[in-house]
């Protein structure tokens, strides 16, 4: 069952969108789904990143919890002034498409195959980091890499999740 966002954010997705990403062969294949929606999306856009599968609150689901938090948070606050790029609903897809690899290590080609084009394409232009990112692998590429691309880094507060 797709993960579906229960905010703002889902008003650029269609039903097809979450069967495409269901139904993904490749992370390459969520990097282009990504990148289109990503292309609906109003400027400013933003994104929040921080740990996921490691580090963090010590749970993937736990971490999962505190980002969609983030997300939300985040759409509030804004009030209308910037979007914010959900990656939540493509996290299944990728635990499933990277199942294997995960048992060797951190699977990179979630960073240069669905992050980096995401990166590249000059749509993000701010980054929210959730306190902990020094502990997540994905999240310590994220905050070296969005820079060489244009996006601004700003630390989360913590204060805002009470």
């Amino acid at each position: 069952m797709p993960i579906v966002p229960k905010d703002k954010s889902s008003y650029y997705w269609t039903w097809q969108d979450y069967l495409l990403v269901e139904k993904a062969r490749s992370i390459s294949e969520l990097a282009v789904i990504a990148l289109r929606i990503i292309g609906l999306m109003s400027k400013p856009i933003v994104q929040v990143c921080g740990p996921l599968s490691t580090g963090g609150l010590g749970s993937l689901s736990a971490n999962q919890e505190r980002f969609s938090l983030a997300i939300n948070i985040l759409h509030h606050r804004s009030r209308g002034c910037y979007r914010v790029f959900d990656q939540m609903p493509f996290q299944g897809a990728m635990a499933r498409l990277t199942e294997r690899r995960r048992k060797s290590g951190y699977p990179r080609e979630i960073l240069y195959q669905f992050y980096l084009p995401i990166f590249k394409s000059s749509n993000i232009q701010l980054a929210y980091f959730l306190s902990g990112w020094q502990e997540s692998v994905g999240a310590r590429w994220e905050h070296q890499t969005a820079p060489k691309y244009g996006i601004r880094i700003k630390d989360f507060p913590d204060r805002w999740f009470n």
